[in-house]
């Protein structure tokens, strides 16, 4: 009793605060349809970027911001400015809280910010891989494909700048400034700052094509950091420089004995092109050691607000489990990921759940954020 009462406190506490509350306005990328959302400060921009970065189409304006409020009267301001979604940066630490406060019928969403996928490289799972990833591996090589493993500092320094950042960039429109590679860069760095961290260097017809930064410890398994392809060129993407990347990776961790590798974190959404690429390596899905993760919660209804939901699938966190969550739209059918519903395609995560879309946005009777 007294634990949950310490929660209850941590959670009011939390509550309380007085945040800067932004309202984002644009068209959402699936429907087409005016959608407006309202978003709190978060402790890395980059993290509230790529969600709405997911939710809006590239040609949204800039965010206006509505002062200071305490984050319990957010639901009276999506009803003051219509907005059909908020996003709340929350600490994962409270879950269990809001989870007794979506079975008291507050519909809200609460994500992590990532998930970490972990590959098993051993030779008894070596049947589990799928057909698709044996196939990458044999076209990398008759591509001639090549890759060395570097521990330069220089090299560190042209991965930040001309292969991770501007993938990141492109992908995310900005915002890579904030994810603290700052040290890489920097030549008063200490040795220690690279004592665990090698980079894995992939070629093509002799050029630097991409690279996958890898951090390995005396014990545990290694762990996939970063991606970068040169400039950031789509073209280099397509032509299979990426997945050589992995490749290489793959290759790497298992000459030194490793049985798997950690794939970096990535934002849980089922239908990401991230998240999807990773699933053909069959990996456990647990979650990362990210501290943060964001509430959704829904405001008046709106077909945008639906559109992202039912194209958007995501894994959330419930009763201190990942559950992966589906909406279905009116005629009772799932229109995105839906073949991530077969028995083992989402290895580590609890059963799925299916929602109703318009359940989300029933009307309530309460005026403030969700308490317990």
């Amino acid at each position: 009793m007294r634990t949950r009462w310490k929660a209850f406190g941590r959670l009011l506490r939390f509550l309380l605060q007085r945040r800067e509350v932004f309202l984002h306005s644009g068209l959402e990328r699936a429907s087409g349809q005016p959608l407006s959302v309202l978003t709190t400060q978060c402790q890395h921009s980059f993290n509230r970027a790529a969600l709405l970065g997911r939710m809006l189409d590239g040609e949204a304006p800039a965010p206006t911001s509505l002062g200071h409020h305490r984050l319990i009267s957010f639901r009276p301001l999506l009803s003051r400015f219509r907005a059909s979604l908020a996003c709340v940066e929350i600490p994962l630490s409270l879950d269990r809280l809001f989870g007794a406060v979506v079975s008291r019928g507050s519909p809200v969403l609460l994500v992590p910010w990532f998930v970490e996928s972990v590959v098993d490289l051993s030779s008894q799972a070596e049947s589990h891989w799928s057909n698709t990833l044996r196939r990458d591996l044999q076209k990398m090589e008759r591509k001639g494909y090549s890759y060395s493993v570097s521990t330069e500092r220089e090299h560190f320094k042209v991965f930040v700048n001309d292969y991770w950042r501007p993938l990141i960039d492109r992908r995310f429109g900005g915002g890579a400034a904030d994810m603290g590679y700052e040290h890489l860069i920097d030549p008063a760095s200490p040795a220690q700052v690279f004592q665990d961290l090698q980079l894995l260097r992939v070629f093509k017809d002799g050029r630097w094509a991409s690279a996958m930064l890898l951090r390995t410890r005396p014990s545990g398994i290694p762990e996939l950091l970063e991606v970068g392809v040169r400039n950031g060129e789509a073209e280099l993407v397509d032509a299979g420089a990426q997945t050589a990347g992995y490749w290489a990776l793959f290759a790497e961790v298992r000459r030194r004995g490793y049985n798997g590798v950690s794939l970096m974190w990535c934002f849980p959404d089922l239908a990401g092109g991230t998240f999807r690429y990773k699933l053909r390596f069959r990996p456990l899905i647990r979650r990362s050691k990210y501290p943060l993760g964001v509430v959704i919660m829904p405001g008046p209804p709106s077909q945008a607000a639906e559109s992202f939901l039912l194209n958007h699938p995501l894994i959330q966190l419930k009763r201190g489990r990942l559950t992966p969550s589906f909406f279905s739209d009116s005629s009772g059918q799932i229109i995105q990921s839906k073949d991530l519903l077969e028995e083992g395609r989402l290895r580590g995560l609890a059963a799925p759940q299916i929602l109703p879309v318009e359940s989300f946005f029933a009307r309530r009777e309460d005026s403030g954020m969700p308490t317990p």
